[in-house]
């Protein structure tokens, strides 16, 4: 018999990934509150080959936080080259809204994964990660496209901006 944290240990997975593990039928808890250890691993290791099986990509969640790391960079960067796009006063003016839409989408980003769960299937990571970066990115375009800065740009500033941006978040 193991308590849900002794099976996490056993499994290298945490308390709450073993309880969403319980609570989706894969693992059985008895009525005392523990789990057989024996039955469990093989429950586990099932589930595993059942989805292997099936084509579907079991992904940890440090996998995904990663990727979530990595694009994160990426649209920095991207979103970081803009003032390159333009020069003299414009350049600064962007330069600095830039700055401060950056900061403020990075600020509050998050990776939009339910809580406690360790294992995610291809696709749910798939999703969560392009709802993540979609999030971001309209941050930094809300950001940019309301800056006190815009007014100084004039139009034809003000529509670069705009294509660049879209462009740099493709």
């Amino acid at each position: 018999m193991s308590s849900a944290l002794a099976l996490a240990d056993l499994l290298g997975l945490t308390r709450a990934g073993i309880s969403a593990l319980a609570a989706s039928g894969i693992l059985e808890r008895r009525a005392d509150g523990m789990f057989d250890t024996a039955s469990s691993v093989q429950r586990y290791c099932a589930h595993l080959r059942d989805a292997a099986q099936e084509g579907t990509t079991i992904v940890s969640l440090a996998a995904v936080c990663d990727a979530f790391e990595a694009d994160c960079m990426q649209v920095r960067r991207a979103v970081r080259r803009l003032p390159d796009c333009f020069s003299g006063s414009e350049h600064d003016i962007v330069s600095r809204e830039v700055g401060r839409a950056l900061v403020a989408a990075f600020t509050d980003a998050r990776l939009p994964l339910p809580a406690g769960i360790d294992l995610f299937t291809s696709a749910r990571a798939t999703s969560a990660l392009a709802a993540a970066r979609h999030t971001l990115c309209t941050a930094i375009r809300d950001d940019l496209l309301n800056c006190p800065g815009a007014d100084t740009l004039g139009e034809a500033g003000w529509s670069r901006l705009e294509k660049e941006l879209n462009d740099a978040l493709q």
